[in-house]
């Protein structure tokens, strides 16, 4: 099941008690947008730009596997990596839903992508995982990993992986600007990883007070939550969170209106996706003076 078909499945419920499945970004991004100007970062290092993260994807993917690299995907994150890298026997997937800790490959030449924010958990690596992915980087320099960022609503993993050879970081407007501006996306590197791209210096946009208000907003919803329904666990980082249980169970125990396992490619039946989103009271949000 997908998202759309979800959607037509929730309208034959006669009632949710919590609607928790709204991932529209779009109307809070809208709100906040015409109150915190986008601010300019300076880069010194490899870039390439484009209009979004798919297109970034795909050309990323593309090079890696005309280099006869392996490619490694969460399966539980976003399936749509899997139709933007289309198919080859060196496509590879692993799972990071739900995990403490997830096997790294064993190849030289892998080339490892994750979400950072982990997602749709909303959680950030643990210490142990971020030593044990600069450790893993340390032991062949043909590895690269991919950091997709997209969802860093605080903006943490440029602290953890900025000045490591091998990180290739994809960030984007996507998540945190207005979807009334242009989409932008850029792939970061303090190493090459195509033939085209050339260091040079440039400011690129990062929406930094956007996205901690943004924040802030999914806090206080999170909270509300937990208050009215204490088994919905607040995420660390963003609107998106995994709740145990299959999601008709939890309709039909609790009213509780959830994303399918599915939706995201996760295996586990007994575990479903909320969003805070649909809770938000969009015309409360208050205005910076």
């Amino acid at each position: 099941m997908d998202y759309a078909a979800f959607l037509a499945y929730r309208k034959t419920l006669s009632k949710v008690k919590y609607a928790l499945d709204e991932l529209n970004l779009y109307p809070l991004q809208a709100k906040i947008a015409n109150n915190h100007p986008l601010k300019k970062f300076s880069y010194k290092g490899y870039i390439k730009k484009s209009s979004g993260i798919r297109e970034l994807l795909q050309t990323l993917f593309n090079d890696f596997l005309k280099q006869d690299k392996i490619l490694y995907l969460p399966e539980d994150v976003y399936p749509v990596y899997f139709k933007l890298a289309g198919k080859s026997k060196n496509i590879k997937q692993y799972q990071s839903c739900q995990k403490s800790f997830f096997n790294l490959p064993k190849q030289e030449n892998a080339v490892l992508l994750i979400t950072h924010p982990l997602i749709p958990e909303g959680r950030y690596l643990s210490l142990q995982q971020c030593v044990a992915l600069k450790q893993w980087l340390a032991e062949s320099s043909q590895r690269c990993l991919i950091i997709d960022s997209v969802y860093d609503f605080k903006q943490q993993s440029l602290d953890l992986f900025f000045n490591l050879p091998q990180v290739i970081f994809l960030m984007s407007l996507s998540k945190i600007a207005s979807p009334l501006l242009e989409k932008q996306g850029w792939a970061l590197s303090q190493t090459p990883f195509l033939d085209s791209i050339e260091k040079k210096q440039e400011s690129i946009i990062i929406p930094i007070g956007r996205a901690k208000l943004l924040q802030e907003t999914f806090e206080k919803a999170w909270f509300e939550l937990k208050q009215s329904l204490d088994l919905v666990q607040i995420p660390q980082v963003g609107y998106l969170t995994t709740i145990e249980g299959n999601y008709k169970d939890l309709y039909q125990q609790y009213g509780l209106s959830c994303i399918p396992n599915t939706v995201f490619g996760i295996k586990n039946n007994n575990i479903s996706v909320i969003s805070c989103l649909a809770v938000i009271p969009i015309k409360h949000i208050s205005n910076p003076t």
